[in-house]
């Protein structure tokens, strides 16, 4: 049986990319609620297949934090995509 892919959508709001991902922000509905600027995201290291994190970054009171768990808990190869307002 094939392991099941761990997808995050950080900063998902009330809308997540896709059903298959697991939606992290700082208010409910998400998944899991949680300030991503403060604690540690709650997967262990190397577990993540990929992270989605759309206009999220320029809201967080320590990016370089937050960059730091994406990196820890992101697999070799995985796929990460940041997106920025211009």
């Amino acid at each position: 049986m094939a392991e099941k892919k761990i997808k995050l959508d950080i900063g998902c709001g009330a809308n997540k990319i896709a059903e298959d991902f697991v939606g992290i922000d700082i208010v409910p509905p998400a998944d899991i609620v949680m300030d991503v600027s403060s604690k540690p995201l709650p997967f262990e290291d190397n577990s993540v297949d990929e992270i989605y994190c759309s206009h999220v970054m320029e809201h967080v009171e320590n990016p370089r934090f937050v960059i730091s768990q994406m990196y820890r808990v992101l697999k070799r190869g995985s796929r990460l995509i940041l997106q920025y307002p211009h």
